[in-house]
């Protein structure tokens, strides 16, 4: 898990500090491209929202062994994506 890796090596200078946020940003990208390819208002802010849905979603099915966070983060995201590209 990246962020375990990132937490273990905190000093962001650190390489493998470095690749875990690289790997964050490469997610996110990808996401705010399929914001922009769903015609969402503001891709960017879309992307924020469900990436943090998405590690909200991890975290808590991980920490607390929540076997409904990705049904429940789908739900969400549905809305999120429906107020984006109304």
């Amino acid at each position: 898990m990246f962020i375990n890796a990132a937490a273990e090596f905190a000093d962001h200078d650190n390489p493998n500090h470095i690749i875990c946020a690289e790997h964050k940003r490469l997610v996110r990208d990808y996401i705010k491209g399929l914001a922009e390819q769903a015609g969402a208002k503001d891709p960017d802010l879309l992307a924020q929202q469900l990436n943090l849905l998405l590690e909200g979603a991890i975290v808590n099915a991980y920490v607390s062994n929540d076997k409904n966070a990705a049904a429940l983060a789908k739900s969400m995201a549905t809305v999120f994506i429906e107020q984006a590209v109304e």
